[in-house]
């Protein structure tokens, strides 16, 4: 039996574990048709091999060296490192552990909060590599501003000061809350990393808030807040005059005015009356007078409608009817008139055939041709 690599042959060793056999050295001696051997070396992973009697005299066997053993942590020990081998991430963690074939290994410990700590190792087969990395703090600041300034910042509970202010800070994940009277209070989470050691905030703040809830009758309509559409409940600036307005199609539209203590909660209600408004209808001849398919009288007639769009017919036996549409207004007196003709001049006047339509007659026209 010849082993393989060189460095393994230096220390090999035989033994037959299954069958009958023995070695001498390198040498198999069988005494049966098949035996099962191992090979090992020192550093190597040891090799089992059916051997048949029916094969050559001559065997090659190749042995694997054993991988390196390397343990890696850090200090500070901390939960979520990411911990990468030759640029491919290999596991999350407080420590790196593993198996590794000989060979060179570019290591990288990384933790947001951290410079990036990178090693380079060479490992040689069974070698047991055990190393610490202390990790440095990544140094950055916090920029905060607001719109007004002068607004108290605390960080992580304690107050700093007020904005516009710098904080050396470094990295970690902050909670930050800005507070001005008469303004909403700011809470915000920052974090400063390797990837970005300056962080930097304006904030806009708010005037307190109030709750505004509407009531309205009927629903549906269009609810206003000083001009701008809205929706109940409406959360308004406190100390803040609005003037609120909700208007319906068909409905008289009514407007109030609020101001609202901070936090204060208030419902405000609109029961809208529905905008009514006269309209005459007359005719050349008497007719009746549908109303949305509904008969409400003969011309002339006077009636008060609700202000929505009326579909209006006048008819008459003996005439074409007649269809308007009319939306009646609370400002003025709407009129509505019909001509009532008969099918005859009505289609006289349009320029149609005169009796077809009304026999029920469809002509066409025909071309002789002498035989």
């Amino acid at each position: 039996v010849t082993v393989l690599p060189a460095e393994a042959a230096q220390t090999q060793r035989f033994a037959v574990v299954s069958g009958s056999g023995f070695f001498i050295e390198n040498k198999l001696y069988m005494l049966g048709s098949r035996a099962e051997i191992v090979v090992s070396a020192d550093k190597f992973e040891p090799l089992q091999r059916l051997v048949l009697s029916s094969e050559q005299s001559n065997l090659a066997v190749t042995l694997q060296p054993m991988p390196a053993s390397i343990t890696l942590n850090t200090v500070p020990e901390l939960a979520d490192i990411s911990w990468t081998v030759n640029g491919q991430l290999h596991s999350q963690g407080p420590t790196l552990a593993g198996r590794f074939a000989p060979g060179e290994y570019q290591i990288s410990a990384e933790q947001p909060y951290f410079q990036p700590q990178n090693l380079t190792l060479t490992a040689a087969i069974a070698d047991e590599i055990a190393k610490t990395l202390t990790l440095t703090p990544v140094s950055g600041e916090l920029t905060l501003a607001s719109r007004p300034a002068g607004a108290t910042v605390t960080v992580n509970g304690q107050a700093v000061g007020k904005t516009p202010l710098v904080l050396p800070q470094n990295g970690g994940s902050y909670q930050v809350q800005v507070n001005l009277e008469g303004y909403e209070p700011v809470q915000d989470t920052i974090d400063i990393t390797y990837r970005q050691p300056k962080a930097a905030r304006d904030y806009f703040l708010q005037p307190l808030q109030a709750v505004l809830t509407i009531s309205t009758m009927p629903q549906d309509g269009v609810l206003l807040l000083n001009g701008k559409p809205a929706s109940s409940p409406a959360s308004i600036d406190a100390g803040k005059a609005y003037t609120v307005r909700y208007e319906k199609a068909g409905y008289l539209a009514q407007s109030q005015s609020v101001t609202l203590k901070p936090a204060e909660q208030r419902t405000l209600s609109f029961e809208l009356k529905a905008e009514m408004g006269q309209v005459r209808f007359s005719a050349n001849h008497t007719a009746d007078v549908l109303i949305n398919g509904k008969m409400v009288g003969q011309t002339p007639l006077t009636l008060s409608l609700q202000a929505l769009a009326q579909n209006v017919e006048f008819r008459k036996t003996g005439y074409r009817t007649v269809s308007r549409t009319v939306t009646p207004s609370q400002r003025q007196t709407q009129t509505v008139q019909a001509d009532m003709l008969t099918e005859f001049d009505a289609r006289r006047r349009e320029g149609k055939p005169l009796f077809a339509q009304t026999l029920g007659i469809n002509l066409i026209e025909v071309q002789l041709k002498a035989f």
